[in-house]
């Protein structure tokens, strides 16, 4: 049986080698699947298949109050056409998105608002210091 497996930000294919250890043998692939560059991993009868994952998918909670509407505005895709408070859904990102910085929002407001932290804000945009203006355009 094949089994897939999603590399993700963080991940190598050293780290995934570690993992799979028993493995006797780590192909990276040219040929894609659903367009994305693979690698296979021989275990014999059961190899696994490493997908580069370019559009990172995320397990969601919706919090009460929250309407499909707020999620999506915040950059995030899903197939869901409705959703109700304590939902699970299965979300996907983009790789970034362009913001553009309201009167009186702060750093901690827009993080919030994307589902990231600061930290991530701060290094997407090589930022020196928290403090934004009015206009300032983020890559989030």
């Amino acid at each position: 049986m094949k089994e897939i497996y999603l590399l993700n930000r963080g991940d190598s294919l050293d780290k995934i080698k570690y993992e799979f250890k028993e493995a006797s043998n780590i192909e990276v692939a040219e040929d894609k699947i659903f367009g994305y560059k693979y690698a296979t991993i021989d275990k014999g009868l059961d190899d696994v298949i490493i997908v580069y994952n370019y559009l990172p998918v995320y397990d969601y909670k919706v919090k009460p109050n929250e309407s499909l509407l707020d999620i999506v505005s915040r950059g995030f895709k899903t197939d869901v056409v409705s959703v109700s408070s304590g939902d699970e859904i299965i979300l996907t990102k983009p790789k970034s998105i362009r913001y553009v910085v309201s009167p009186l929002e702060t750093l901690q407001d827009i993080a919030f608002k994307f589902g990231v932290t600061t930290s991530d804000i701060i290094q997407n945009n090589d930022l020196k210091t928290e403090k934004l203006f009015v206009g300032q355009i983020l890559w989030i």
